[in-house]
């Protein structure tokens, strides 16, 4: 997924739409389980970890700001 679709997507999550989550999710759940089980290499605590992930962002979604420094590893543009 582009940085940009991403952004976009954030950017409506932040505002509540709750199908903007859904497709989040869809977009990015492979991906993400696929880092998170390379780290931990256990499928149920994988699963756990991504629950978590996903309730944080549902909850508190991160600001434009945050998700670029994620996305760079820590770093702004």
């Amino acid at each position: 997924m582009a940085d940009n679709n991403l952004s976009i997507l954030m950017n409506e999550v932040r505002h509540g739409n709750k199908d903007a989550f859904g497709k989040l999710y869809q977009d990015i759940k492979v991906p993400v389980y696929t880092i998170i089980w390379r780290i931990v290499r256990n499928t149920s605590v994988a699963e756990e970890i991504m629950q978590e992930l996903f309730l944080k962002i549902y909850v508190s979604p991160p600001d434009e700001k945050n998700l670029h420094k994620s996305l760079n590893g820590g770093y702004e543009k």
